[in-house]
């Protein structure tokens, strides 16, 4: 028998707990498709203008605003009503003032949260990956997709860059160390927000833990949860 792929549908009750809607009033959930974030740290575009958003009552209300090119997610025009939206995308809608950015609530489900004009001009992304070219320049890849070719910089794999959505380019570099500002971006405690009190460096048996002082208390996480921010 030919291998047909994977499935176009996904069950609701298997999909992402990052997406908040009723999971038992219906039978299946809109899938991402493949892109920049990963299945389990994305919202499909049409989820997110319906079960998030609510500007949206169905599919078809949803296609219409894509079709006419009036959505900008981080600086670009997308039409795909499955295009896997992550975490600090941010979204413009022709015709209404308010500049939104994705982010978590306090139980990790993806929101939105008002920005201004300033701050819809920047993103921030963790760098997950790093190499060194001939010649001496840099090649940093993103959590979001992106890569970056620098000729200096002091960034590591866990770092974080700001990214301007106008031409693409870095404007700062965080590193990920004591007294920084960082921002959980999975596990128990995904959507809290606080400074690294401590890094426990990684062992052979034990993977490189972050305890962060968040609003008076004490969390401990992996540092793969985390993403430095301002």
């Amino acid at each position: 028998m030919a291998n047909k792929g994977n499935s176009r549908k996904e069950k609701a009750l298997t999909s992402s707990k990052k997406r908040l809607f009723d999971r038992k009033k219906y039978k299946w959930a809109v899938k991402s498709r493949a892109g920049p974030n990963a299945k389990v740290d994305s919202i499909p575009l049409l989820a997110l203008l319906r079960e998030v958003m609510k500007i949206v009552s169905n599919k078809r209300e949803a296609k219409a605003i894509l079709t006419d090119r009036k959505l900008k997610l981080s600086g670009k025009i997308r039409t795909d009503l499955k295009f896997p939206v992550g975490l600090f995308d941010v979204v413009e809608i022709e015709g209404m003032e308010d500049k939104l950015r994705v982010e978590l609530d306090s139980k990790g489900r993806f929101m939105v949260k008002k920005i201004d004009k300033k701050e819809a001009n920047a993103k921030i992304c963790k760098i997950t990956s790093k190499t060194m070219l001939k010649g001496g320049r840099f090649v940093l890849g993103t959590n979001d997709g992106k890569t970056f070719v620098l000729s200096k910089t002091k960034a590591n794999t866990g770092d974080s860059l700001k990214i301007s959505l106008n031409d693409n380019k870095v404007q700062k570099e965080f590193t990920l160390e004591e007294g920084k500002n960082v921002y959980v971006m999975g596990g128990t405690h995904a959507g809290q927000q606080g400074k690294i009190k401590s890094i426990k460096e990684a062992s052979q048996n034990k993977p490189k833990l972050i305890t962060i002082e968040s609003e008076g208390k004490n969390i401990e996480t992996l540092a793969s949860n985390v993403i430095v921010i301002e």
